[in-house]
């Protein structure tokens, strides 16, 4: 985690202190609650945990175990995650404050080209133009569900903060995360009307990704 507790899972090796840790058989973030989290699954010594000593273990950057199920793990809200720890002797939950509780995302990627990338009914990949008037804009990728915030960059410069969870009028991300919808209405003035437009999506934890060109009508 970094000081500002933000959990980078595509890069960042996260490290759990504590104690009675040496025996511990699987890790798992939760909800801010400690719920688990419905459809996800914790790491073990053969998916991603590392045991170091009785008092620190660590889990992997992009832990095999978490792999198909790490847009469920994301969220942008500050303590949004908390971590579960199981031993023989039972389990113990990291605090929903400041040091134990913490915003999961990885990098927003995008697809290899902008025909992968774009889609939705405004968009024409034979001319890779979006025309606002003939529909929405569709930006396929991954790790979207810990996007928080959206910048449209073209003519201007307007950055849109999001929360997949409750996202702005006009604004969705698919469940897997694989998808940003933005209804054309929403779309700021200034980034219609030419060439070499670009959509830039930031991670709770900073970490940016920036789609390739589009034309705009």
């Amino acid at each position: 985690l970094t000081t500002e507790n933000h959990y980078f899972r595509s890069l960042d090796t996260l490290y759990i202190s504590g104690s009675g840790l040496g025996m511990a058989t699987q890790v798992e973030i939760v909800d801010m609650f400690g719920n688990q989290i419905p459809g996800a699954v914790g790491v073990t010594t053969s998916t991603g945990l590392n045991i170091h000593s009785g008092t620190m273990i660590s889990i992997d950057p992009n832990a095999t175990g978490w792999a198909g199920v790490s847009s469920l793990l994301d969220h942008t809200a500050a303590f949004g995650r908390r971590i579960k720890v199981t031993t023989p002797f039972g389990v113990s939950t990291s605090n929903a404050t400041q040091g134990g509780a913490f915003t999961v995302s990885g990098r927003p990627e995008f697809g290899a080209t902008a025909q992968d990338t774009f889609a939705g009914g405004g968009y024409d990949g034979g001319t890779n133009t979006y025309t606002q008037g003939a529909g929405d804009l569709v930006i396929n990728g991954t790790n979207f569900r810990g996007v928080n915030r959206v910048t449209f960059i073209g003519g201007g410069t307007t950055p849109v903060d999001i929360d997949p969870n409750n996202p702005p009028a006009g604004y969705a991300v698919s469940a897997d995360g694989t998808q940003l919808t933005v209804q054309s209405g929403v779309i700021p003035a200034h980034w219609i009307g030419g060439a070499g437009r670009t959509i830039t999506l930031r991670s709770a934890a900073s970490q940016s990704g920036t789609t390739q060109n589009i034309t705009t009508n």
